[in-house]
């Protein structure tokens, strides 16, 4: 961005989503790139040092900034009463939205790197008490009592560290992967922003956002006024974090203070818990209005259809071999189908498909061809689409450009909550402060924490679904804890409630049953999605608890669905569970999270199709007496084709031919 062109074209829609006005992008942009720290010119830092003192004498001024008399006849807010210190005063009358103010940071950190940085480092130590207004203790003459000084003097400052606190998370803009999550604290003019919850209050005018600078590979803090503020007023903003003044302290307490295996402490549950209950309240008052909404709509949908019912739908026929006539080649003249051109990028899979009846003899419909250009039906197992574009000569192409809806654990976690009103997505680690507190507010509430009963299980995943730690029971809190400390350090994203009653069929392991889902994208704009699952399944078991890498997770044991029926057969004593329980709850969810797929908009769906993998658990209560239920996890882009090839290498060739001839060999259409 060495531009301010290259800046705005990079950066302005993060802008826009933020909010911040468009005439003040290049103000910003020529702020950083110049270094320019002006907020000294419109604000000034006045410190209060008691409460009594700004309540009983109204006329003494005591500004240790801002020598213009700021902070006399300043608009004190009411919750800045308890707070003795420095506060942020504007010298003189701002416009709204006249200017935008850069503010440095005083420190960057990780979360478990912070107390010990503070241990061993006296300037960062004392710059920060000062900018959270506390008074420094004087040191001991003595090197043990020193010590004990400081690890009290840490705890003390950590304490009271957490209002002054933001956070971000940097991306890696060449896969997405979410960095290491961090911390900063801005530096004496950003801290002396007074932080309120009162949404009437007259002086909040100001939004301040972190801001990544690439070309400096630095970040900043930036603040603007959004609405006129008087001469002598004294600036506040909103909270980083929903619940910012204690969740700091009551996570670092919960993660990084030494109980020796022991749950936390009462009046630290007691606040998480309160945490949580806001936050389940909330989703609670979200999902109402969902209801509501999808009411609505379904009504409106219905009116709809009793509208258009004279209107024939239309039909399309299935893509067809083409035809081409004989002659030049020594045949008999007739017209006979021309082969479909395949070419497919995974080997095993193209082997696969050429020794399979599909391809064999002159009949086969299909052939297959080395090189993608040659191909009219284009299958890439390993291939990131950028654009439709570079395979505009197909007339066939393996993938499904809306496949994020269901492959992304945050789409697929609102497609659920729409459509099957629940889902084993947890909760989603939004900011490491609030959203740790609110899981651990529901480990108390869901698996009690330190009461000795079972509840359910979490599991860490990532973006794409995989699990990477866990599972771990909510009442084993040693476990609890250190899936926490996992999540707050590592790029992990997700926690996913599995289900305590969920069958594993091996002792001490987790069983996830996995069915190869092929979907026919829509064919015109008054038709769904056409969908189908294969009865090639199979079952993997992974450990226990801990992490699984991918290279585990691939290598895993697995089992195929024969496997699995017999062993419900036994467990249950009844026969067919699979296709009579199991096969018709699946049916149905997929129809329902698929009817909630939304298109994409100036793409060609007639020749698109995907073959995706589905993840689902199976769940029955402890006396077997109640239905085995199908849960679904997730659904992944790709399937686990080394699987299928030694379980079913058939899969393949009946994929293509239902993508391609609508066949439903070996298929079940949902």
């Amino acid at each position: 961005m060495d531009t301010y062109e290259e800046f705005h074209d990079t950066l302005s829609a993060w802008l826009a989503a933020h909010q911040v006005p468009e005439h003040l992008h290049r103000r910003l942009y020529e702020k950083i790139v110049n270094g320019v720290f002006d907020s000294g010119s419109r604000f000034a830092l006045a410190r209060w040092r008691r409460v009594d003192a700004v309540l009983d004498s109204d006329a003494e001024e005591q500004v240790d900034a801002g020598g213009d008399g700021a902070g006399g006849d300043a608009a004190i807010p009411t919750a800045a009463l308890s707070y003795p210190g420095y506060y942020l005063v504007a010298t003189q009358d701002l416009p709204a939205e006249g200017d935008v103010w850069l503010v440095d940071h005083c420190c960057t950190f990780q979360l478990p790197a912070l107390r010990d940085e503070l241990l061993c480092n006296e300037v960062l130590r004392t710059r920060l008490e000062t900018i959270t207004r506390q008074e420094p203790e004087p040191p001991s003459p003595f090197a043990e009592a020193s010590a004990e000084g400081n690890e009290s003097r840490v705890d003390r400052l950590m304490a009271g560290l957490w209002p002054y606190v933001g956070s971000y998370d940097l991306m890696n803009p060449r896969n997405d992967d979410v960095q290491p999550h961090y911390w900063f604290v801005p530096d004496e003019v950003g801290s002396a922003l007074n932080v309120t919850f009162d949404d009437e209050e007259v002086n909040v005018k100001l939004v301040t956002l972190p801001f990544y600078f690439a070309l400096q590979q630095c970040v900043y803090s930036f603040f603007w006024v959004t609405a006129p503020v008087e001469a002598g007023t004294v600036l506040a903003r909103h909270p980083h974090h929903r619940f910012e003044p204690h969740c700091g302290e009551v996570v670092s307490r919960v993660l990084y203070e030494s109980w020796s295996g022991e749950p936390p402490k009462a009046e630290v549950i007691e606040r998480c818990r309160e945490a949580w209950q806001n936050h389940y309240r909330e989703q609670a008052h979200i999902s109402a209005l969902r209801n509501v909404q999808n009411q609505l709509t379904r009504a409106a949908t219905i009116a709809l259809e009793q509208q258009q019912r004279s209107v024939t739908e239309p039909t399309y026929p299935p893509l067809q071999p083409m035809v081409s006539s004989g002659g030049g080649d020594g045949s008999d003249g007739q017209s006979r189908p021309e082969k479909l051109t395949v070419y497919v990028s995974h080997h095993g899979v193209a082997s696969a498909l050429s020794a399979s009846g599909a391809f064999q003899g002159e009949s086969a419909p299909f052939q297959t061809v080395s090189l993608p250009s040659e191909a009219a039906v284009v299958w890439m197992t390993n291939h990131v689409f950028r654009s439709m574009a570079d395979f505009g000569h197909a007339r066939f192409v393996v993938y499904l450009p809306e496949h994020e809806q269901l492959t992304s654990p945050r789409d697929l976690a609102a497609l659920e909550q729409r459509t099957v009103g629940k889902t084993p997505l947890l909760l989603e680690r939004l900011d490491g402060v609030s959203q740790l507190c609110e899981l651990v507010g529901s480990a108390v509430e869901e698996g009690g924490v330190g009461y000795g009963y079972a509840g359910c299980v979490w599991e860490l995943v990532d973006q794409d679904g995989r699990r990477v730690w866990g599972p771990v029971a909510l009442h084993n809190w040693p476990r609890v804890r250190e899936v926490l400390r996992v999540a707050e350090t590592g790029p992990l994203c997700l926690v996913r409630a599995i289900d305590a009653e969920a069958l594993t069929l091996s002792p001490g392991s987790r069983m996830l049953l996995h069915v190869p889902l092929i979907v026919r994208s829509w064919r015109s704009s008054e038709t769904g999605l056409e969908a189908y699952i294969h009865q090639c399944t199979w079952a993997s078991f992974l450990p226990a608890f801990g992490p699984v890498a991918t290279a585990a997770e691939s290598a895993c044991e697995c089992y195929p669905g024969a496997w699995v029926e017999g062993q419900l057969a036994a467990l249950t004593g009844r026969v067919g569970i699979w296709k009579t329980e199991v096969i018709p709850v699946l049916s149905h969810t997929l129809r329902d999270v698929l009817a909630a797929v939304v298109p994409m908009q100036g793409v060609e769906h007639r020749r698109l199709g995907a073959v995706l993998g589905v993840q689902l658990q199976l769940v029955m209560s402890g006396d077997r007496t109640s239905p085995v239920m199908p849960v679904l996890v997730g659904f992944s882009e790709h399937l686990n084709y080394n699987v299928v090839l030694r379980q079913c290498p058939s899969f393949f060739a009946d994929a293509l031919n239902t993508l391609c001839f609508q066949s439903e060999t070996n298929m079940i259409r949902l």
